[in-house]
């Protein structure tokens, strides 16, 4: 007997560091599809909620209306919402399932037809190792770092290996693959170079080869960047993280999705059809539809895209948000479409946005839910690439040393002007430095510059000792991981 989960409130209901990345989500625990939502909870239990009017929630009935969180499969560590009615899963056992519509043989059966639905999970294949969905296909990781593909095939959707509309049974598409993303009608693959490789649709220049035709002329899948950890596919655009935590991004951004404080619709855009730097310090990244969302190496949540539904959790949601806005702290991973959920260090669960079909509620900010998402489920450990076992390498830590030291200054110079003045020095430290004012023991009177670490005294400031406490970051980069050390500088300020 499946559990429907409710809950009552007043007013309107709404609804970490692994390098994988998944398509509009940076975990594999959780998925957001255009009409449904997926989550895997700590003990394996998969719950559902939005639209099921296609046997999309895998539990033996439909629905014609929206549904409340509902309890599905067991056993599972990976789910992919379809960019409309169909799902994926994937066991601890290294099985995959499907589930939902099958227009486009999606479902991988050998058939397919508009009216063609299964309202339970059915096995696709076995030794699957990550899965991913986009519109009207699924495509899939083997432990032998092969990458698979089932369903709609037009415009490139499973490489131009295939062509027409269908391909209904499995089909492999690529080798020596360590990660990927798909999203609606692209696909994004990291090989085991850290090479990234893009295939799909390129009406919006989402292939990052320079251009935005759609019949392009190359064999795909092509490449198009080096050094890449992590990337999201969304809504015809992309975002890619590489080893240095820079953030690139190109192709669709009618909304500000590329977080590179422009629109399409500004009178000095330039479209973006090669991948182009927009931020440093980034973790991992996440693309949605028309929102884009990145955690940096703090675990800091910023957002930037139209958020017509609140899911910035924004007043008022019809608000275009051009530069990254920063919404939360402490956080672990992020999922976005018209909807967002995100899961913080403590393992607690927010949400806002979309109340469209039930897959995320209108709400006018963002609610905490009583559910603890599962850890990221790490596959890359499993992959085997010619029978060699092949494990993202480990970063090296670091270590870094901060000495401070103790600083006067003469009141008769606060009078006629601020001081500045260097009492934080670094060594030993890996990327770049930032200085991070920490306000609870910090005086009002005392700031700093976060890349110079200068500490700046206020004018006027009286006689006294004043403290400063500082959160010195060093980022890091290909082969050192990023880190921290927190420092308090006194400063004396004499007559």
């Amino acid at each position: 007997m499946k559990k429907i989960i409710t809950f009552i409130v007043v007013g309107v209901l709404m609804l970490s560091t692994n390098a994988a990345v998944f398509a509009n989500s940076t975990t594999t625990s959780m998925s957001v599809g255009t009409t449904h939502t997926g989550l895997v909870k700590e003990d394996g239990q998969l719950v559902m909620w939005g639209m099921n009017e296609y046997g999309e929630f895998g539990i033996g009935k439909t629905s014609m209306f929206k549904q409340g969180f509902t309890d599905s499969e067991k056993d599972v560590v990976d789910v992919a919402c379809g960019y409309f009615y169909s799902t994926a899963i994937l066991k601890k056992d290294g099985s995959m399932w499907v589930c939902g519509r099958n227009n486009y043989g999606q479902l991988g059966n050998g058939k397919h037809g508009i009216t063609q639905i299964s309202k339970e999970f059915v096995k696709l294949d076995t030794n699957v190792v990550k899965i991913g969905a986009g519109e009207g296909y699924f495509i899939y990781l083997k432990k032998d770092g092969s990458l698979w593909g089932v369903g709609s095939s037009d415009s490139g959707k499973l490489t131009n290996k295939y062509s027409g509309d269908y391909v209904t049974k499995p089909v492999k598409l690529i080798d020596g693959i360590r990660d990927f993303s798909t999203y609606c009608r692209n696909t994004a693959a990291i090989n085991k170079s850290n090479e990234l490789y893009m295939f799909g649709n390129n009406t919006n220049g989402q292939l990052g080869i320079g251009n935005n035709n759609e019949s392009v002329n190359v064999n795909l899948p092509v490449k198009v960047l080096e050094n890449v950890r992590t990337v999201s596919c969304g809504v015809d655009y992309v975002l890619a993280v590489k080893n240095d935590n820079t953030l690139y991004s190109w192709g669709k951004n009618d909304y500000c999705q590329l977080m590179n404080g422009k629109t399409a619709y500004d009178k000095d855009y330039v479209q973006v059809y090669k991948p182009t730097k927009v931020a440093d310090n980034v973790l991992k990244a996440c693309a949605g539809g028309d929102d884009s969302a990145y955690i940096t190496i703090d675990n800091k949540l910023y957002m930037t895209g139209r958020s017509l539904y609140g899911q910035s959790g924004i007043d008022p949601v019809t608000y275009i948000i051009k530069e990254p806005r920063l919404v939360a702290e402490k956080v672990k991973d992020v999922a976005v479409q018209e909807h967002t959920i995100y899961t913080t260090l403590d393992g607690k669960t927010y949400t806002a946005g979309h109340n469209m079909n039930g897959s995320g509620d209108f709400y006018d900010g963002f609610m905490e839910r009583p559910y603890t998402i599962a850890e990221e489920y790490e596959f890359s450990k499993l992959l085997d690439f010619n029978n060699k076992s092949y494990v993202v390498p480990k970063k090296i830590k670091q270590s870094i040393i901060v000495k401070t030291k103790k600083v006067k200054v003469k009141q008769k110079k606060l009078k006629k002007k601020k001081q500045i003045v260097k009492a934080i020095t670094v060594k030993n430290a890996q990327g770049k430095v930032n200085y991070i004012k920490i306000k609870k023991g910090s005086s009002s009177k005392l700031s700093i510059n976060k890349k110079s670490g200068k500490i700046l005294i206020k004018k006027g400031t009286k006689k006294g000792t004043y403290k400063i406490k500082v959160k010195v970051v060093a980022a890091g980069n290909s082969k050192y991981e990023s880190t921290y050390k927190v420092v308090t500088v006194k400063i004396k300020v004499n007559k």
